[in-house]
């Protein structure tokens, strides 16, 4: 249910002539929970496009509008200024503020100046340069990215310009983190919002997303749940079993642990194609190799693939040089090869066929593999606490080829 909120505050301009302003801003019940609450530490979990950086630069503003001096801190200067700064720009016109007359943003210094009372913006990758500061009160944007409650304890060492300073916090939840020990402080206001109570995101986003997430991570990034992700993000008894049929077309896709002059890690390609319900895997080549036998086993079983099934190598790090070898390679001349630049984390990589192969749209072919490909799907943990994950790498690019055609992959043909 949505809200048209209504505020009264005081501003205090440099002549220390008091003007009053109403302004008004949207916002959901639970987002005006959130910034009514009169706990010292209060607690926003919300799930994916739940509106917790927005609700957290409505409450700095609201409270240096007060006279109050803030400090925001997200995990990564990127962060803090792709996605905070940007919302703060967003936001601090819906409050009745023009820029250069009421505000200024020093955008070197990472500030915010409202009629002399400061929002400072800072990272939490400096540490030392936050503990020089003293503020009323303290914002922490997106917290389940920092790892640990040390920079809470610096932070709450900040809380000196007053005794009713508070900590805001605003996250999307990660199991039971150092977020949610505080969030069981009985001085602690947790509000908990799904991503579909804020009336403000689009039907067809969310069920984009329910689409491709499992059940437990929509659960956890949709639903604002605390949920145990650890050895329970894929399950091997989604993956029924088929015999095995050399397929027409297809991508093999190749993880490789190696460079050109060393070895390293496992190194596996998967190939998938497409069947009449789904996706078959119908082969995966799992071993350490040195480069020059790796190199030779990509081409042996390009040779038995066909040139109809792509080749696909991960562009990054030293693996460009390997692309680069392999397109001057004549064995390999008239096959396809693609580069695939990995966009986000291995968890959200994954994540598109981990959701189809829960509702059974993933199948395996029989093969001496399936038993290491099963293991390694069930010890595949969400803090990335396993061991291996070369065969779900592969898996990940090749689905993303044969689902997303028209994804941003670059492609050489070798003549």
């Amino acid at each position: 249910m949505s809200l048209l909120t209504k505020w009264r505050c005081t501003l205090v301009h440099p002549q220390r002539i008091k003007k009053e302003f109403r302004f008004r801003i949207k916002c959901t019940e639970k987002q005006q929970e959130f910034l009514e609450s009169t706990k010292r530490y209060v607690i926003f979990r919300g799930g994916i496009g739940a509106g917790k950086t927005r609700i957290l630069c409505y409450k700095a503003i609201m409270n240096a509008m007060r006279g109050r001096k803030q400090l925001c801190v997200a995990n990564t200067f990127t962060q803090l200024r792709d996605v905070v700064l940007a919302t703060f720009v967003e936001s601090l016109p819906l409050f009745g503020l023009v820029q250069k007359k009421h505000y200024t943003i020093n955008r070197s210094d990472m500030d915010i100046i409202i009629n002399g009372v400061y929002i400072h913006l800072r990272s939490a990758e400096q540490e030392e340069k936050l503990r020089g500061l003293n503020v009323h009160d303290v914002l922490i944007d997106e917290a389940r990215n920092i790892k640990t409650n040390n920079l809470f304890l610096i932070l709450i060492g900040r809380l000196r310009n007053s005794t009713d300073g508070q900590v805001f916090i605003c996250t999307t939840p990660h199991g039971k983190d150092w977020v949610w020990n505080i969030s069981q402080d009985t001085d602690c206001h947790l509000i908990t919002q799904k991503t579909d109570e804020n009336p403000f995101i689009p039907d067809q986003y969310i069920a984009d997303l329910r689409s491709k997430y499992s059940t437990r991570f929509a659960s956890q990034e949709l639903d604002a749940q605390i949920i145990s992700l650890s050895g329970a993000v894929i399950s091997s008894k989604w993956f029924g079993l088929v015999d095995y049929c050399k397929p027409m077309t297809g991508v093999r896709a190749w993880d490789i642990a190696v460079t050109i002059k060393t070895h390293s890690d496992f190194s596996s390609g998967l190939l998938l194609h497409h069947a009449s319900d789904g996706y078959v895997i119908s082969n995966i080549i799992h071993g350490k190799y040195e480069y020059p036998n790796l190199k030779r086993l990509i081409i042996e079983m390009a040779e038995y693939d066909g040139k109809s099934v792509i080749i696909a190598l991960e562009d990054a790090g030293q693996q460009r040089a390997i692309i680069d070898d392999l397109r001057h390679d004549q064995a390999l001349a008239g096959y396809v090869i693609r580069s695939v630049r990995p966009q986000g984390d291995k968890m959200s990589r994954a994540m598109p066929w981990i959701s189809r192969a829960e509702h059974g749209s993933v199948k395996i072919a029989a093969g001496p593999w399936n038993q290491a490909w099963l293991d390694e799907c069930d010890s595949f943990t969400n803090d990335m606490s396993h061991e291996h994950d070369d065969m779900i790498d592969s898996m990940s690019m090749a689905y993303k080829l044969l689902s997303e055609p028209q994804a941003q992959a670059s492609h050489v043909r070798l003549y």
